[in-house]
């Protein structure tokens, strides 16, 4: 864009008699700037005190304005590119670059969905914070959790900022939006009578890939990548422990290996009650089906295949699917009916729910079950499932009115007449 020299005035009938600064675009179009202050030789900030003030600040505005329309010009391939192209061209170049794993890629795509139904239409340099604000607002009315909101909050808010790092925004519209707000999540676990029935149900069924998974989880607190990514060289009889190293993924392209969510996911597990039970005859079943697909199980190296089979997977070295995993166990779980604390079905991740929850309503150290549970520290802990647990709520208030019992030697304070 190009502007005329242009010229200055003494606007006189105003208070103060200020300088005004006038300049043509290329277009016609007439652009005017009362003129404060300009800059001399030293950089610092002079008031226009008379016409020759007024003329420099007028070439020093008009500069501006040529400098604003150049970045604009270099800006406007990527500044006019529709919000629900520039954020699926953003998830498409970390997916090429393998900055992220596969299953967030995933979930970029599931929020980039929301994304395009609501901007599919809005140019990146046409979106503006309100337009975010009702956004969200309607996934929330819509029945979207908090949660699966925030999550396509964070996107567009990571999308905007690197259009910003890379000059094709001045500024991130979505950094004056604030999420919704997530209430705290209230685990829908297992009573423990309904833990123990569970329990012998299991271990009176066939050790499935399914059954076999349920139980690690439901003794251990294992997740569903997690356990789907469980190796049999991972599984220390001797000591009884579970050593959680591996987990899998799900991405577009389907499964794969990963290192556990984080650095403390990477633990010891011990073995105990009915998974001990239920991983030998998996193990047994295993090299049965080993040698009915023609392998030497008597062989010296088969031991060393065995070792890096899947627990929940396959002869031929094919992993258990974590969603698979969580839709066999919904369909068994929906066959016995089988309801949590907060009167919903029980999910595959309620089971891990029910670990702890038990684990810390039996009096077991918080700490040591955040250490089983592969969080980053007791408090996370605490804050999720201390208070799940409404019958250990009862019992907790039940052993404070046991101190305040009132016998025949209790006396009470003399009131003030």
């Amino acid at each position: 864009m190009e502007y005329t020299q242009g010229f200055v005035r003494q606007l006189t009938n105003r208070k103060g008699q200020p300088w005004q600064g006038v300049v043509k675009d290329s277009n016609g179009k007439q652009r005017t700037k009362i003129l404060k202050t300009y800059k001399n030789r030293r950089g610092n900030a002079v008031p226009v005190k008379n016409e020759d003030d007024a003329i420099e600040a007028l070439g020093q505005w008009r500069n501006e304005l040529i400098a604003e329309s150049i970045r604009e010009a270099d800006s406007i391939p990527q500044a006019s590119t529709f919000v629900s192209d520039y954020t699926d061209s953003f998830i498409d170049d970390l997916e090429l670059a393998g900055s992220v794993e596969a299953s967030t890629i995933l979930d970029y795509r599931k929020s980039a969905k929301r994304i395009r139904e609501a901007f599919a239409d809005i140019r990146l340099n046409e979106l503006r914070s309100a337009h975010i604000q009702k956004w969200e607002g309607q996934l929330i009315k819509s029945g979207l959790s908090a949660s699966t909101v925030g999550k396509a909050h964070r996107l567009l808010k990571q999308v905007l900022k690197h259009a910003v790092d890379v000059r094709d925004l001045e500024w991130n519209p979505a950094s004056a939006v604030k999420p919704p707000k997530r209430k705290a999540p209230t685990p829908n676990s297992l009573s423990a009578e309904d833990g123990a029935r569970l329990a012998m149900t299991l271990s009176s069924m066939q050790p499935t890939s399914m059954v076999v998974g349920a139980t690690i989880s439901l003794f251990s607190g294992l997740r569903e990548g997690e356990a789907c990514g469980l190796r049999w060289r991972a599984v220390d009889f001797a000591n009884r422990q579970l050593y959680v190293v591996e987990a899998i993924g799900v991405g577009r392209g389907g499964t794969f290996v990963k290192t556990p969510k984080s650095e403390s996911s990477r633990r010891s597990v011990p073995i105990e009650g009915a998974m001990w039970d239920m991983l030998i005859r998996r193990r047994q079943q295993m090299v049965v089906e080993c040698r009915a697909a023609g392998m030497d199980t008597e062989a010296a190296e088969f031991e060393t295949y065995f070792s890096g089979l899947f627990v929940l997977g396959y002869p031929d070295g094919r992993n258990y699917n974590p969603t698979r995993l969580s839709r066999d166990w919904a369909s068994f779980a929906s066959s016995i009916g089988l309801v949590g604390t907060q009167g919903r079905r029980i999910t595959f991740h309620d089971l891990r729910h029910s670990y702890a929850t038990r684990a810390i309503a039996k009096g077991a150290d918080v700490k040591s079950v955040a250490s089983n549970l592969g969080h980053a520290n007791e408090f996370m802990t605490l804050h999720v499932y201390a208070s799940a647990d409404p019958e250990a709520r009862r019992r907790a208030s039940a052993l404070v009115a046991d101190d305040y019992i009132v016998t025949e030697h209790t006396t009470p304070y003399l009131l003030n007449k």
